[in-house]
């Protein structure tokens, strides 16, 4: 159920995007962050309920670790402190590996996306060899980046086990010479071991939770980038649910450039008229801007000035439903769905 809660909170908040941000964001990158989910979900369904049972336990064991000799206790909790400081330390750098983690999986999967999708392209082009050059590259990053995150960890675990064995090392000491001086039974050393182990037990899985926790809540921040959004047509905004009787298409001083820096103008205080009932055509050389009025006019981008009526309403004023309701349009990049003939048309 959270899987699905979240998959689809996260589908109906893309759908209600505008266009212009696919335009900005690779199919990788929105694939990865539905990928994100799964960290969560583990995290609330398995990693929560072990890591309450871990502390109820901690909590029992310390007691009984205090009854048998305060000294090791204290011995014990300072080995647990330095070990939880040291993985702790260790956070910051989980991070920035989680973030080049998440742009190498989405360049790796837009990489695999555009092979597939391609591929017929880059057969009638005799570009195999470079394709699968470009995807190589991809692998020997993202290979590179594995090195790193496993050197690190490997590091983090042997500061871990150089602590956790120094512990061992110096209550069993303590223990055994507290046996020899008559201060405690061979019964009462065995008890120790027994109740240290399962101190530590607790103190492990605390810090898988924490790790997980990390996780989840870098994953949690990338799905809610995406939340934070705007939507195309927000809900508090009032809207015309009909398109008025004159509808006649009035352009006036519109200017219009694609998304991203360094991007000229495609449309420069562009003025034209389309009336009503009669057929017009725009013709112009390629890169003129005849596609990009389309994509104006059927808003799939909106200019960064001038604007658009339709009769006596802006077009801004008009439901984004109810205008879209009313034409219909072959794009260049008309997708093909996996789909019948009557389901694509």
């Amino acid at each position: 159920r959270v899987n699905i809660s979240i998959l689809t909170d996260f589908l109906i908040k893309l759908m209600k995007l505008p266009i212009s941000f696919f335009a900005t964001k690779t199919t990788g990158d929105i694939m990865q962050r539905m990928s994100d989910q799964q960290r969560i979900e583990g995290f609330l369904t398995g990693t929560s309920l072990n890591t309450l049972f871990s502390l109820i336990n901690l909590v029992i064991f310390t007691f009984v670790l205090i009854h048998f000799n305060t000294t090791i206790f204290l011995i014990s909790f300072g080995a647990t402190l330095l070990y939880l400081f040291w993985i702790l330390a260790f956070l910051s750098k989980r991070r920035e590996l989680n973030h080049k983690q998440f742009l190498n999986s989405s360049t790796n999967q837009t990489t695999v996306v555009e092979l597939v999708q391609g591929m017929t392209d880059i057969k009638l082009n005799n570009c195999e060899q470079q394709k699968r050059w470009e995807w190589e590259l991809v692998q020997a990053t993202m290979f590179k980046f594995k090195v790193s995150s496993l050197s690190l960890t490997q590091y983090q675990q042997a500061g871990s086990m150089f602590i956790n064995q120094a512990k061992n090392i110096l209550i069993t000491f303590l223990s055994v010479k507290a046996v020899i001086d008559g201060d405690m039974t061979l019964g009462g050393m065995m008890a120790i071991q027994y109740v240290v182990g399962q101190v530590s037990n607790p103190v492990d899985r605390i810090v898988g939770f924490i790790q997980s926790y990390q996780d989840a809540k870098i994953s949690l921040e990338r799905l809610n980038e995406i939340h934070d959004l705007q939507d195309e047509e927000p809900v508090e905004k009032h809207l015309i649910g009909k398109l008025p009787e004159k509808k006649d298409l009035l352009i006036k001083n519109l200017s219009f450039k694609y998304p991203g820096a360094g991007n000229d103008p495609v449309l420069k205080n562009l003025n034209m008229s389309i009336p009503q009932g009669k057929i017009t055509a725009i013709v112009g050389e390629s890169g003129s801007g005849k596609t990009t009025i389309l994509k104006v006019l059927m808003r799939s981008f909106e200019p960064q000035s001038g604007g658009i009526r339709i009769g006596d309403k802006k077009l801004d004023q008009i439901a984004l439903k109810t205008w879209r309701n009313s034409f219909g349009a072959v794009t260049q990049e008309g997708y093909i769905f996996a789909d019948t003939v009557v389901g694509n048309i």
